[in-house]
């Protein structure tokens, strides 16, 4: 009798399977659809708070900020970068994004700045201006190379290969 039922039993799990799977997907989706514009909203105020930053460092009103030159704006960046010694690699690559999304097209004068004020995260930095600006990787690495060896510094880059630690 206890056999009949666990086959029985077996028998509904396998036939109701698709249709728990079905809804456990449409759920899960939900829930990204969910997260993802949650993480949208964080990173709009974000981008916002940090961009006022930006403008403060730089002694002008948010409003003004187009007003800077592209290296007025790399000086504002590195300054906040600078002046914050002790902001974790994740802070410091947020400062970047923003200002790299106030004039994308200045992304690798940004990061040129930024990784002076930061050289050990010059690979994360490089990666994140290129991340929100349409300039290639490649040309951001060369602004920050070009911005480091004056100083003594020869900043590695890795490949962005998750096998190989990058």
């Amino acid at each position: 009798m206890i056999r009949m039922i666990a086959g029985a039993f077996a028998a509904l799990l396998l036939v109701a399977s698709p249709a728990l799977a079905q809804n456990l997907g449409t759920e899960m989706d939900a829930v990204i659809d969910t997260t993802a514009a949650a993480d949208q909203a964080i990173d709009t105020a974000l981008t916002a708070t940090l961009q006022a930053d930006i403008a403060a460092q730089a002694g002008v009103s948010v409003d003004d900020i187009g007003t800077l030159s592209d290296q007025e704006l790399a000086d504002a960046v590195q300054a906040l970068i600078a002046n914050n010694p002790n902001l974790t690699a994740k802070q410091v690559t947020a400062i970047v994004r923003a200002g790299v999304r106030l004039r994308p097209q200045a992304a690798a004068v940004i990061a040129a700045g930024a990784a002076t004020a930061r050289p050990d995260l010059a690979n994360a930095i490089a990666r994140a201006a290129a991340s929100v600006s349409s300039v290639s990787l490649a040309a951001i690495q060369e602004a920050i190379t070009a911005a480091l060896l004056p100083l003594g510094l020869a900043p590695v880059f890795d490949d962005g290969d998750e096998a190989s630690g990058g």
